[in-house]
């Protein structure tokens, strides 16, 4: 599988995944907590809408309107003594009002320039909110697409994440019975409807240079969702 922009580093320790914090931040919308090396903890989920894997969840960017047509992956920062795959959840919810089980563990992507550790995740949907605090707040809107769909969508606005979406369909119908710990080498693999993997973690670093955009414009990545 080619990952556009990206370097992976395999068989990491559980200890290098899960680096603590060393610092918290306030914010006038909740907290931004750090690791020891200064990255802004983030957490996020690829939700798929059913078992089958074939259609996944994407949420306008709060920067949405009728001429920037922005699409993202729900997710956001971490607080202070929060794990991460509660955190991936909590900002699901909020963001998009979906409610589902995690699956898996994707990894870690780390950007060395806007200085973020995400940890991401791989959701089912189980219930959808008619309202929920972002559509209330923000007016944001969430959207079921295919996988090619979304890919498209998310290149104009938040190239790096379709590799979120890459890493996801990698390992389409695996259940990880490793959980909340992380994907790690003592994952059987036994659920994969392919060759058994081992679910290995995963630090991938984003490679800002080298990444692609459609849209052919000049315009930055805004920061954020």
């Amino acid at each position: 599988m080619k990952l556009e922009g990206f370097k992976s580093v395999a068989k990491e320790t559980t200890q290098e995944l899960n680096k603590p914090k060393t610092m918290v931040k306030q914010r006038a919308n909740g907290e931004l907590t750090f690791d020891e090396n200064g990255y802004k903890r983030r957490a996020a989920c690829v939700v798929f809408r059913d078992e089958r894997e074939d259609e996944l969840l994407l949420i306008t960017s709060k920067h949405f309107n009728s001429e920037r047509n922005w699409w993202i992956v729900p997710g956001g920062s971490i607080e202070a003594d929060e794990d991460p795959m509660i955190a991936a959840e909590r900002e699901v919810y909020e963001e998009s009002g979906v409610k589902g089980r995690i699956l898996r563990s994707i990894g870690q992507v780390l950007n060395d320039k806007k200085m973020t550790r995400t940890w991401v995740f791989v959701m089912i949907a189980d219930d959808e909110m008619d309202q929920w605090d972002d559509s209330e707040a923000l007016g944001r809107q969430r959207q079921w697409f295919s996988s090619d769909v979304a890919r498209r969508l998310l290149s104009v606005h938040k190239p790096v994440q379709v590799n979120y979406i890459d890493l996801a369909m990698n390992r389409k119908g695996h259940r990880c019975d490793s959980l909340p710990e992380t994907c790690n080498p003592h994952c059987s693999g036994e659920k994969f409807n392919k060759p058994v993997m081992k679910c290995d973690p995963l630090i991938l670093y984003v490679d800002e240079a080298s990444r692609t955009r459609t849209d052919n414009s000049n315009s930055s990545e805004v920061e954020g969702s």
